[in-house]
């Protein structure tokens, strides 16, 4: 029952002592310099059965000391690490996941914390990358928080095994000497964040993940080099071809002497008799042979990192650069993918713990960077063509496409200027509209009795009002259409009409209602509303 205890208060007491410790002096020596086919193969072997040191040693090895795959890992990596980060709330509405992100952003101020994650992203290539969480007792601040992210501290490889069963476990170490001891534990979510950022689900961790597919092209690129120096050595330099007569066996036993004693006189005493020719290797051949497979195994290893190899060596494009395109589309992806389940492990692993810990329950999201130039560039033509058709965004697509974009958008404020008319309608004819519609249809009974009267600027009726006969056939023509526009999914048209201040406000509201129909239909049903409208009220005024 203690451990379970002690893992139930581990949600309320975070651990604030480091356990895994450091791995010291213990950990393997080099291995990579002197690595064969049959070494290699006895490796994987061992990590087929759980025992993954020398496998991880070896992957020490070939990244510190070999440039090219050194620096693919680091361009894949820095692709994360260079964009900002942030956390936003998970519902802005509720004030307990935007006080959650406001504490979050306080674990950015931890002193590992682009340690902990560089360390975390080795889980793409790597099996899986482990750090230990450490927590300190907070200062006071603003919040009312009561822990703050002390330290991410890497996990060694070398700490790693699979013995037990195919479980992960980790090896307990001499905090003094940092010598292995014989123990082993299970490391626990409340403590450890264990990162995989990789597709190959199929694959047990002990079989070593993506990098496994790079050994053997580490293997050859770096043969193939100690190869090419064997031959320089060996034919790199001219070489002395010697002819003698057969039929006298002592011309032969004195050209024997005469090589011998080249290397130390540099010179050679022979007969006028002796032939002697000096022959050179056709080295500029060779060489090329032993470049392609030295470029053909880096190629391979830039494919197995970043999915291309564009971004590491030069090669000729296709038409209109649609190679590179693909290439950078490629590498994209990829960088979308890391970035986005490194946020997943630490929304998960470390946030939730943080925020539990400090007494709130509210819910982060990770925002990491922004996408590229092209894609913001088709985001924004799409919302450019919707707004041409008559449709906006809403309220999450804003959000969706400020993530996008990397900067904040919101909804743009509706125009007020009580200047502004719909299309056809006078605003006189909107001040006898709108009182003498409330008046008769008996819908707000604060409204005076009376009509409204004409505005200052119109104290006699306008030349061209319709005469009686002609507003009746104006209501009659009208009739269907405004029997239409108040039915069915037009029937706020009223209520629009009756609740709106202006006409320009009237014209607002109704593009915003009815911003996702189809525009023709509803501006004639509309119109149609509105035209009888007009003729009501003018009549109505008229007597």
């Amino acid at each position: 029952m203690i451990p379970y205890l002690d893992k139930f208060l581990g949600l309320f007491r975070p651990n604030q002592t480091k356990t895994s410790g450091a791995v010291g002096f213990n950990e393997l020596a080099y291995a990579a310099n002197h690595m064969s086919v049959d070494q290699l193969a006895a490796i994987l072997r061992e990590a087929e059965i759980g025992s993954v040191d020398r496998l991880f040693a070896l992957y020490r090895d070939i990244i510190s000391g070999h440039s090219h795959l050194q620096a693919e890992v680091n361009t894949r990596k820095l692709a994360v690490l260079g964009d900002p980060i942030s956390f936003a709330p998970r519902d802005k509405t509720r004030p307990e996941d935007v006080l959650a992100a406001k504490a979050c952003e306080r674990l950015k101020e931890c002193e590992t914390w682009n340690l902990g994650r560089n360390h975390l992203l080795n889980g793409c290539l790597y099996p899986l990358a482990i750090v230990e969480k450490i927590y300190k007792p907070a200062a006071p601040n603003e919040l009312g928080l009561r822990f703050d992210l002390a330290e991410l501290s890497p996990v060694k490889y070398q700490a790693i095994t699979f013995q037990d069963r195919a479980r992960l476990q980790l090896w307990d170490f001499d905090e003094h000497t940092g010598l292995r001891m014989a123990s082993k534990f299970t490391p626990e979510p409340e403590q450890y964040i264990i990162h995989r950022g990789h597709l190959l689900t199929q694959m047990p961790d002990y079989w070593g993940g993506p990098l496994r597919a790079g050994l053997f092209w580490w293997l050859f690129s770096v043969m193939d080099r100690d190869w090419w120096v064997r031959f320089l050595a060996r034919f790199g330099t001219p070489f002395i071809v010697g002819k003698y007569n057969s039929a006298n066996p002592k011309d032969k036993s004195t050209l024997t002497r005469a090589f011998s004693a080249a290397s130390q006189l540099l010179g050679l005493v022979i007969s006028k008799d002796t032939e002697i020719e000096v022959t050179q290797a056709a080295t500029k051949d060779t060489g090329e042979a032993f470049q392609k497979m030295h470029e053909i195994a880096n190629r391979e290893l830039s494919k197995l990192i970043l999915g291309q190899t564009s971004t590491s060596e030069a090669q000729p494009s296709a038409l209109g650069g649609s190679q590179a395109q693909v290439h950078n589309t490629v590498r994209g992806d990829i960088k979308q993918f890391d970035a986005t389940t490194l946020a997943h492990t630490l929304e998960n692993q470390l946030c939730k713990q943080y925020l539990a810990i400090n007494g709130l329950t509210g819910s982060v999201k990770i925002i990491t960077g922004s996408a590229g130039p092209e894609e913001i560039k088709a985001a924004a033509n799409v919302v450019k063509t919707a707004a041409d058709s008559g449709l906006q965004l809403t309220d999450a697509g804003i959000e969706q496409f400020s993530e996008v974009a990397g900067l904040p958008f919101q909804r743009a404020p509706l125009p007020t200027a009580a200047s502004a008319t719909p299309s056809g309608l006078s605003a006189d004819i909107w001040e006898v509209l709108r009182p003498n519609l409330l008046f008769r249809r008996g819908l707000r009974e604060d409204v005076a009795s009376t009509p409204r009267p004409l505005s200052a600027g119109a104290s006699a009726l306008p030349a061209y009002l319709p005469t009686n006969a002609e507003l009746d056939s104006i209501a009659q023509t009208g009739a269907e259409g405004l029997a239409a526009a108040f039915h069915g999914i037009f029937a706020p048209v009223r209520q629009l009409i009756l609740s709106s201040q202006s006409a320009a406000d009237l014209e607002a509201r109704l593009r915003v209602w009815y911003a996702d129909h189809n525009p023709s239909a509803a501006a004639e049903l509309i119109e149609s509303a509105l035209t009888a409208y007009t003729a009501n009220g003018a009549a109505a005024h008229r007597r």
